[in-house]
């Protein structure tokens, strides 16, 4: 059965770093808690697998993102189907070799897939407006301090060299940043991000991980560490 239906909710976390408030909404009117997200969740699996008498499962997805004043609002959807989702183009390339590119990065210096051969990567697909892109920057920072130049530290996004320009003027991020790239990111079927892709030195895929964790400390939600991401660096053949 090809998919049934698509639901929107919304969901609020906040942000001890910058008191934001992160939203998941479809037209930015309707607001619930992540709780209540959950709950909706679960009632919409239940509703339809009652209704066609057999398990169904429900996914969402990242459509898009928008600042308003002191929001950040993620549209999302809830995908109802009959069978789990199959594995993402990026899930289906773990253990082999990373697709081929040849870019220039926003330097104008030529960054090809063949020149990281060597040594380890990471590469961070992010956006600007991306509020968990942005909580986890400072941790990718001290990783790239820590490692320097035995790690290759790259950041690909489909947005734009100036607004790239316009939001590291004012925020750090320490990674070679590849931008202007969304044919490449579509060709990967990348939709949700941040999105972190560990290679070894032979360019393969090894882990891929969403945003850094998030943690609950004194009632806000905040990144505590990279212990996660630096454990992972661990088990590659760093030189």
């Amino acid at each position: 059965m090809k998919r049934i239906l698509v639901f929107v909710g919304a969901l609020f976390i906040s942000s001890l770093l910058k008191a934001q408030t992160v939203v998941y909404t479809s037209n930015g009117n309707e607001m619930i808690s992540e709780l209540k997200l959950k709950e909706e969740r679960d009632n919409i699996k239940k509703k339809f697998t009652k209704i066609f008498k057999k398990e169904m499962f429900v996914g969402t997805k990242i459509k898009k993102t928008e600042r308003r004043n002191d929001s950040i609002i993620h549209f999302i959807s809830f995908d109802v189907k009959d069978n789990k989702s199959k594995k993402s183009k990026m899930e289906s390339l773990v253990g082999k070799e990373f697709p081929s590119f040849k870019f220039k990065d926003i330097n104008g210096k030529e960054i090809s897939l063949e020149s990281l051969r060597g040594k380890p990567t990471l590469i961070n697909f992010w956006f600007t407006k991306c509020k968990p892109c942005i909580d986890e920057m400072p941790h990718l920072n001290k990783l790239k301090k820590k490692y320097k130049n035995s790690i290759n530290f790259i950041s690909m996004t489909y947005e734009n060299k100036a607004e790239v320009n316009s939001f590291l003027s004012k925020e750090e991020f320490h990674f070679k940043h590849i931008v202007n790239v969304k044919d490449f990111i579509d060709e990967l079927e990348i939709e949700s991000f941040p999105l972190n892709v560990f290679l070894d030195e032979n360019l393969k895929i090894k882990v891929l991980e969403s945003g850094l964790p998030y943690q609950t400390i004194n009632g806000k939600m905040v990144i505590k560490n990279a212990n996660s991401f630096e454990d992972i660096i661990k088990t590659l053949n760093i030189k």
